[in-house]
């Protein structure tokens, strides 16, 4: 697990997962405002994607918050 291209191509494959779950552990932490940049370029990067979807969803609920 060592080897940087093994960490590379991870990032790469799961970069919008990884993104979407730091989004969720700022909102748990309750810093909403950190959230909220990485929901709207996971949502403005991705679109027609389900992540996006979810992405802004919850920016919705956020602000309606």
């Amino acid at each position: 697990y060592s080897s940087p291209g093994y960490y590379g191509l991870y990032a790469q494959l799961f970069a919008n997962d990884i993104a979407f779950n730091l989004a969720i552990a700022y909102i748990k932490d309750d810093q909403i405002s950190k959230a909220i940049p990485v929901l709207e370029k996971l949502g403005k990067n991705n679109p027609d994607t389900p992540i996006a979807a979810k992405a802004l969803d919850i920016l919705k609920k956020l602000r309606e918050y």
